[in-house]
């Protein structure tokens, strides 16, 4: 509704301009409008084809991280129609501006009320805009000014196994885009046989809602993983160059490993897509493979899709990995995240070349259908192994599905996310009670044999303490509200110990610590670092990440020299525009420091503070090991 209004009032404004005078100012300033709002239109579009939920935190931390490992070819023609977009407004709005300023002929008495009647519909058409007020709340600015406080309901205690219990293994089976609405017989009869008659041998639960923070894949899995929304620094641009994902978070990984469990996570996509490799890597997985790491044992090696390995590749995988895990020493968590089923048409797997759903004619519902078989089958093998007794069996969502080609249908379910546990020594059951994907991680650990009630914001579903969907009356404006307390999961290196440049790797070493430049360090009065902008794979390059700083705000810029500009600042005669630079200052000095980074070059807190207590240092860091 609130997009019709926005695109009518364009248009119509649009028209009006025919018989309407403006002085050049005033008609530069209509066009621009009208090309924002017909912008806004296009981009709207094409984020809200994607996830289904217009312009989200899931579009801006992928516009933000990087679109590295993303299978697009899916969206082509809602590419290639925001293009059309692009270009006719910017047509349309030169054409605007140019009859404004020329249209003489009805420059009489009545022009000014038309004038003005173009002005409002201008400014209504951006104010009603539904891209306009999703913007604006995702790209609040992070307001950690004051220490985070800890909320209530973040519990983080020490969690131990239970004595009279034995360690179990833990297998996640994440099935992507695939919600408990598909399981309804009513919109969908027949589509999933394999788990709706696997979910009688199940603990199931039936109200598991999609919150704040959790709405695409890497969202969902930090959620499931660690009891926490998804919320990084400055609309998620420190995501790509970081050493450690959510280090302050304590995760599954991080429990597990602590009591001696081998940790396997295997995607068939990316591990850069998302910062999904870099999420379990940092919390004490040992194995952490995507399609990169696994597109070697293909036989085939174009059998791969636009977003990496089909699905029958990687359950065979799995399986082979499942059997030999069981013959170790030590406990095993596996957790595998499939591909088939992302949206808006799914992919097929050979296995699945003469199964399809009711007529075909649905692309997504063919590849559910299949993924209920794949599933089924791995487990079926899970549930028919010698070491299932000793074995925690959990099959989920990463998050809701997006958009995809029975979108109608979904929106008339109930929107709910799946989530099973396979337990031999647990007789099956339904829980009815109310959570999200943040309550997975603790129920799961009760299961797998450890005392745990409640860890981060999530809660033990299976026993009678209330979870943070039943304690609030909007789970999402309360996560919101805690968005400070979330930002300061985040942690970055610290200049106290120094820094020594490994060009090889494109690294700068922090001690025990590292980020990947090129990159950005935003610093505070006493050369904290409080910030660290990337532009890996991002529409924003590192010079308008600068751009947006306060003048009298304090930064490094690690960079190729010809990039920072140290050509014309540069006093020095081996400048090579090859060469990497490290540019520091504030936008609001005339002068700044300059080094050139040689491999091994050291330099400490001091030097840093020494440029901007005393001026330029570039001479005494240049070449200094």
């Amino acid at each position: 509704m609130q997009l019709g209004i926005a695109v009518s009032l364009s248009i119509i404004a649009t028209i009006l301009c025919f018989r309407t005078f403006g002085g050049k100012l005033l008609s530069a300033c209509l066009a621009s409008g009208l090309f924002f709002s017909y912008m806004l239109t296009g981009f709207y579009f094409v984020s809200d084809s994607i996830t289904g939920l217009g312009i989200d935190e899931s579009v801006l931390y992928h516009l933000s991280t990087g679109l590295k490992g993303a299978g697009f070819t899916e969206y082509i023609p809602e590419f290639i129609l925001s293009a059309v977009i692009v270009w006719s407004s910017i047509l349309v709005c030169a054409m605007v501006y140019k009859i404004l300023v020329t249209n003489n002929f009805y420059k009489n008495r009545l022009n000014k009320y038309k004038l003005i009647t173009v002005c409002v519909f201008v400014s209504f058409s951006l104010y009603f805009h539904p891209a306009t007020g999703e913007i604006r709340v995702l790209i609040q600015p992070d307001s950690t000014d004051q220490p985070a406080m800890i909320p209530e309901t973040y519990v983080l205690n020490e969690i131990n196994f239970n004595p009279e219990s034995r360690k179990k293994n833990i297998v996640y089976l994440y099935l992507e885009s695939v919600e408990r609405t598909y399981l309804d017989e009513r919109l969908f009869p027949g589509l999933m046989p394999n788990l709706k008659a696997l979910e009688k041998k199940a603990i199931s639960f039936t109200h598991i809602k999609q919150v704040y923070g959790t709405t695409w894949t890497i969202g969902g899995l930090a959620a499931s993983q660690c009891g926490v929304p998804l919320v990084a620094p400055s609309g998620w641009n420190s995501m790509a160059g970081v050493d450690h994902f959510l280090p302050l978070a304590v995760c599954l990984g991080d429990i597990l490993s602590k009591h001696d469990y081998d940790l396997h996570f295997l995607g068939g996509a990316s591990l850069d897509f998302g910062g999904k490799g870099n999420l379990f890597a940092s919390h004490g997985f040992d194995s952490v493979e995507g399609l990169q790491e696994l597109e070697g044992t293909l036989e085939d090696q174009s059998y791969v899709s636009s977003w990496g390995l089909y699905d029958d590749t990687l359950y065979s995988i799995a399986k082979d990995r499942f059997d030999s895990l069981i013959y170790g020493d030590n406990p095993f968590a596996l957790v595998l995240l499939t591909l088939d089923t992302h949206h808006p048409d799914g992919h097929m797997s050979k296995t699945c070349e003469d199964i399809r759903y009711s007529d075909g004619s649905n692309p997504i519902l063919n590849a559910v259908h299949c993924a209920d078989k794949m599933a089924g089958d791995f487990i079926r093998h899970v549930k028919g192994s010698e070491a299932f007794e000793d074995t925690t069996l959990v099959v989920l969502s990463d998050h809701l599905a997006m958009r995809n080609t029975a979108w109608s249908k979904l929106q008339r379910g109930e929107r709910r996310n799946l989530f099973m546990i396979f337990d031999s020594d647990i007789d099956p059951y339904y829980v009815y009670k109310p959570g999200s994907l943040l309550d997975v991680m603790p129920t799961v650990l009760s299961f797998a044999g450890f005392n745990i009630d409640a860890h981060g914001f999530g809660r033990n579903l299976t026993k009678s303490i209330s979870s943070l969907v039943e304690m609030t009356n909007s789970t999402d404006d309360y996560l919101k509200k805690n968005r400070d307390f979330l930002l300061s999961l985040w942690s970055f290196p610290q200049l106290d110990d120094g820094i020594m440049v490994d060009l090889k790797n494109k690294k700068l070493i922090f001690e025990d610590r590292y980020i990947r430049y090129p990159a950005i360090l935003v610093m505070d009065e006493k050369f904290n670092i409080t910030e660290i902008k990337f532009d890996f794979f991002s529409a924003r390059s590192l010079k308008d990440h600068l751009m947006t700083l306060e003048m009298e705000q304090l930064f490094l810029w690690i960079d190729e020299c010809s990039k920072t500009g140290a050509e014309t600042i540069s006093k020095y005669e081996n400048f090579n525009g090859s060469d990497y630079c490290m540019l520091w200052g504030s936008l609001g000095k005339a002068e700044f420091g300059l080094a050139y980074l040689n491999d091994g070059l050291k330099f400490s807190k001091f030097d840093i503070s020494n440029f901007f207590e005393h001026g330029p240092a570039g001479k005494y860091l240049n070449n200094r090991k």
